[in-house]
């Protein structure tokens, strides 16, 4: 019985399609393995991340993926009917869009990986592109289905077609959501803010705290928390103070003028300023006067953009003039304009 068996793994329609099998697994896997090493090995000597990104997908090569090239291979040193070839072609058509799957996948993620750590892991620049991966593996997830079905023999325009009226009518029905969505990728972009940054928009002023999808958060100066949709944020004039070097601060100082000549105010003030290294002077000019008491409009610049310096620098400016007015004997008030 053995002798039987021997002699029929023998025939040449029986060895030579397992003996392709074999061989052209071993090649196939020698190939993979010479690639990866020359594209590792050139990957390491540029900073690009395209190279690093493709030699991560290879890794995921799966076996499944080897044996079925093999396996399609040989298949075709056999003599068989035409129903096992378009069964075997059908079978190798799935396993390499599943493959192809798992390699667009990974350069995805890597991708989203590589960005995030540019932006030093900013939690907003996450969110979006993590949304964005989401768009990306379906739209990779459509075009293979669809080259799948097209590959089966089916007419995929009019199923094409049904994906546009249904995505029509999603988009109408989720009309805000996807604003809010495409504004949040927006802001990523173009960077109008980022986390951190102290803005103000409308009414309101704070310092933004979270970019999510659909909104974002800002912690105000009054300490609580506000939740904008994105949409409306970029529908709105942004001012962002983060960005400033230096801030212009411009307020009213009325002295009374008995006792000293109105020429001296604009020294003494700048005099007093001068004693602050992160302060510049600009000008000191008289606005209008009285009898008894003179109004100047003073105007400085506060060398910091951060909301908390500027009013602490601004409290010890007027402080010093209070104190440099009273050695003078001079009774002043000052109304700030920010």
């Amino acid at each position: 019985m053995s002798a039987e068996i021997f002699n029929e793994l023998l025939r040449p329609d029986v060895y030579i399609p397992i003996f392709a099998v074999i061989v052209s697994y071993v090649v196939v896997l020698f190939l993979k393995n010479i690639v990866l090493a020359r594209l590792e090995r050139m990957a390491k000597r540029t900073t690009l991340k395209v190279d690093d990104m493709v030699v991560e997908a290879l890794h995921k090569t799966k076996q499944v993926f080897i044996i079925g090239v093999a396996l399609y291979i040989g298949f075709h040193f056999t003599p068989h009917p035409n129903k096992f070839e378009r069964f075997f072609d059908g079978a190798f058509i799935l396993i390499l869009m599943f493959q192809l799957w798992i390699w667009g996948k990974e350069i995805i993620n890597r991708w989203i990986y590589y960005t995030v750590a540019k932006k030093a892991g900013d939690p907003s620049v996450k969110t979006t592109l993590n949304f964005v991966g989401i768009i990306l593996n379906l739209a990779l997830i459509s075009v293979l289905v669809l080259s799948t079905l097209a590959n089966f023999g089916h007419d995929v325009s009019t199923i094409v077609a049904g994906l546009g009226i249904g995505g029509v009518a999603i988009a109408l029905a989720t009309k805000s959501l996807l604003e809010d969505l495409f504004s949040s990728l927006s802001i990523v972009l173009d960077k109008p803010f980022l986390v951190g940054d102290f803005i103000s928009f409308g009414e309101w002023e704070g310092e933004v705290e979270y970019i999510g999808l659909k909104t974002t958060q800002i912690r105000s100066v009054n300490g609580e928390l506000i939740l904008i949709a994105n949409s409306q944020m970029l529908a709105s004039k942004i001012r962002n103070y983060k960005r400033l070097k230096e801030r212009r601060v411009s307020f009213k100082l009325d002295v009374e003028t008995a006792g000293i000549k109105v020429s001296d105010i604009p020294n003494l003030v700048k005099h007093s300023l001068s004693t602050f290294n992160n302060v510049k002077f600009d000008r000191a000019n008289l606005v209008s006067f009285t009898t008894s008491s003179a109004s100047f409009e003073m105007i400085y610049w506060a060398q910091t953009s951060k909301y908390k310096t500027y009013t602490q620098i601004h409290h010890d400016v007027l402080q010093k003039l209070m104190h440099d007015l009273e050695e003078k004997s001079l009774k002043a008030s000052a109304s700030a304009r920010v």
